[in-house]
């Protein structure tokens, strides 16, 4: 009802399946540039993989007659309010149970929460560990890139 087909291949023949393999190959190159562009360590090539998949099932498909998949998918009208530049400055408010002085730390924008995660995906540099959040502030004109990096 979906429109989505099961397609059998021989095992560990990946040509035989030319749409699938030239996707994959689109969402590779995309991860690629975000990282390289940004000048992201490989230990972020998931964050930035969940961000362009994710971005992708927003986007409008060819192979779909320019319908988008989250539309087709969930049947519903899919928001962009929520999207925010990849890597962009961010700040995660701090509950008010673990507050000291400081009402937010200055994270790194990656990504979306997946999978019935809400919130955003941010990499908080000063303690290295990757936290979600969904009360943020945002700066997009400040791209944390390779050379305003901590």
């Amino acid at each position: 009802e979906k429109g989505i087909r099961h397609q059998k291949t021989v095992p560990y023949i990946p040509m035989q399946n030319g749409v699938t393999e030239w996707i994959n190959q689109i969402i590779q190159d995309r991860v690629t540039t975000m990282l390289q562009h940004y000048g992201l360590k490989l230990e972020f090539w998931a964050e930035a993989l969940q961000t362009v998949v994710y971005l992708q099932n927003l986007s409008p498909s060819k192979a779909i007659r320019l319908e988008v998949p989250q539309k087709l998918w969930s049947g519903k009208e899919p928001s962009y309010e929520r999207l925010l530049i990849f890597r962009c400055e961010a700040y995660a408010f701090i509950l008010q149970e673990k507050r000291t002085k400081l009402y937010a730390m200055k994270c790194i924008f990656l990504g979306y929460g997946t999978d019935g995660e809400f919130g955003y995906r941010l990499w908080e540099p000063d303690n290295r560990r990757l936290i979600r959040r969904s009360d943020i502030a945002v700066n997009e004109d400040s791209i944390i890139s390779r050379t305003n990096r901590k």
